[in-house]
């Protein structure tokens, strides 16, 4: 290569350094969902525009070093947020000004090759500033790689016999479903109609259920794996990123269990990377594409969201405006499973009646009010009986979905299967997430469940049955287990996520406004 090619690839380091340092900017900010390997894809992206734009910038400008210092402001306008913009072009215009005056006190001039240096300089102080900030995940990261691969060498619970019928087992998660009780006592609702159709078609629902945790990234897992996180990863106290539970979610003892005697495992995308389940046998998503955490993120917070009708076409992001579509997708694609051949293990999880509120009972799409996002309790920008409002519009509407998408699976399902509704907390108008005391921990931890078990005794389902065990029951009745159940206990997770508080003796108390 000759010396001045050789120059014209170095003067192009500084606009690839903007685009690494905005979109680090914008993974610290989701880096509690996203796992470092979210970070290539889009970064890959964000290069190839600049690279496919050097020619034509060039064409115009007519100067390698301009043209660099272009791409670099084309980079920091399209990939960053407005208030890292800002910050990026204080940072620039200081190191310029500064460059100059102490130019100009040797009696130099300013020239466009030492402009286009400083602008590596600064991108390259930011990408440094910006990867210290993030070096505990990287260096967590290690954890999760571990527990990718636990499930290779750790020794499965039980032993599972596979001489019996292999039925389906279908285990439907709908996020903060709360319990009978619980809607009628906070928000003046009854579900009685609902309840007694399931209980028509065979269905048990018990009337205490109670979940082991009281958010998702903990309770799923738990569940999933019949223990407590505690005891399942040791030594997680201090962090607080959920995409370490990834590995327990795809990984699953549940899941290994069934596929040692013969069983698939099916998936349907969620509105997570971290519980979408992508190793499964079938995995069902409703576009090539799916662009989680960090790249709808990119999306939703900075210029380069004028591609979103372009991406539209082939991609989907579910944490922002196809969110609605994911729910319905779900419950369709739930319908069509009976038709796939041999046993099958099916997770599913639907992110309703969960906030936000984006159906009215009659499924018609509603704008949230406020900008979407999956927050709850005191989180959520909306009064009390606002939420109440659209909580319980938004959950008749769910119940319409299961229960139609219950009678389609019964009725094509050659062997009676086993179809597990059940949330995985309570919803949480009345929780504070930094504090326990001033938390409806009797709302948080008090879920819906319902079970259609063919064949078993329903008196083998506690009526104050826990999620821990739930599996453990269904294991022990239909395929021979010996599992001894645990003992119940309930944690309320604040930001110390791995690190939650132990509720278990004031599970039913309530703190409300």
């Amino acid at each position: 290569m000759k010396k001045d090619q050789a120059v014209n690839i170095l003067i192009f380091i500084p606009p690839f350094l903007f685009a690494l340092a905005s979109l680090l900017n914008i993974f610290g900010d989701y880096s509690a969902l996203a796992e470092p390997g979210q970070f290539l894809r889009p970064l890959i992206i964000l290069w190839i525009i600049l690279i496919l734009l050097i020619k034509p910038y060039f064409w115009v400008i007519r100067d390698w070093n301009w043209t660099s210092m272009a791409l670099s402001t084309t980079g920091m306008i399209l990939f960053s947020s407005e208030q890292y913009f800002i910050y990026q072009l204080i940072c620039l215009v200081a190191a310029i000004l500064f460059w100059y005056i102490a130019l100009s006190l040797l009696r130099h001039k300013l020239k466009t090759i030492q402009v286009n240096l400083v602008f590596g300089l600064v991108a390259l102080s930011l990408v440094i500033s910006m990867t210290i900030n993030l070096y505990n995940q990287a260096s967590w990261s290690s954890v999760s790689a571990s527990l990718q691969f636990r499930w290779q060498d750790h020794p499965l619970p039980a032993k599972l016999d596979a001489t019996n019928i292999r039925p389906d087992i279908y285990y439907i998660v709908l996020d903060a479903y709360g319990r009978a009780d619980i809607l009628e006592e906070y928000y003046d609702y009854d579900n009685s109609t609902f309840i007694d159709d399931l209980e028509a078609k065979g269905f048990i629902v018990p009337t205490q259920c109670r979940s082991n945790y009281s958010k998702t990234i903990l309770s799923v897992p738990s569940t999933l794996n019949m223990d407590y996180i505690s005891n399942l990863v040791p030594g997680t106290e201090y962090p607080s990123y959920w995409w370490l539970m990834a590995p327990l979610i795809q990984h699953s003892d549940v899941r290994r269990m069934l596929e040692d005697i013969g069983y698939r495992s099916v998936a349907i995308t969620t509105d997570y990377n971290f519980n979408s389940v992508f190793t499964s046998d079938l995995y069902f998503q409703p576009e090539p594409v799916i662009l989680y955490d960090l790249e709808a993120g990119l999306i939703d917070r900075t210029p380069i969201s004028f591609l979103s009708p372009l991406l539209s076409k082939f991609a989907f992001y579910p944490l922002s405006n196809d969110h609605e579509k994911l729910i319905l997708y779900n419950f369709k694609t739930l319908s069509s499973i009976p038709d796939l051949e041999g046993p099958k293990f099916v997770f599913a999880h639907i992110a309703a009646p969960h906030p936000p509120f984006v159906f009215d009972e009659t499924g018609h799409s509603q704008k949230p009010g406020y900008d979407k996002m999956f927050a709850d309790g005191s989180a959520l920008p909306i009064s009390d009986e606002d939420y109440k409002i659209r909580y319980i519009a938004q959950l008749e509407f769910i119940n319409a979905q299961v229960a139609q998408t219950i009678d389609s699976i019964l009725a094509n399902s050659t062997i009676p299967p086993i179809i597990i509704v059940q949330a995985d907390h309570g919803p949480r108008m009345y929780t504070n997430f930094d504090s326990e005391k001033d938390t409806c921990l009797k709302e948080a931890f008090s879920v819906f469940a319902a079970y259609y078990l063919p064949g078993i005794d329903p008196e083998a389902i506690p009526q104050d049955i826990s999620s821990v065990n739930l599996f453990r029951i269904i294991f022990n009745n239909y395929f021979g287990a010996d599992m001894e159940l645990l003992n119940r206990k309930h944690y309320f997770d604040t930001d110390r996520l791995y690190m939650p508080e132990d509720v278990t003796s004031q599970v039913d108390t309530c703190a409300t406004p």
